[in-house]
């Protein structure tokens, strides 16, 4: 069930961060976006398959970069 939720978070997060890629709403990134896949990662990791784990850090690795890249 963990894993689940997990892959829920991180698409919902993966669906968020696309408009981000305009400079007004960069903002949303660091504030709102980012604590979201930590959150899947908190709960992927207390589930017995981690391929929703995995995905959650790879969009947090993804968005981290972006935000690093425009700052």
């Amino acid at each position: 069930m963990g894993n689940i939720v997990a892959w829920l978070i991180g698409i919902v997060s993966a669906i968020l961060a696309i408009p981000t890629v305009l400079p007004v709403l960069g903002w949303l990134l660091a504030l709102i976006i980012l604590p979201l896949p930590l959150i899947g990662i908190v709960i992927g990791a207390f589930s017995r398959r981690k391929s929703g784990r995995n995905f959650c850090i790879l969009v947090f690795v993804l968005c981290f970069l972006r935000l690093l890249i425009t700052v």
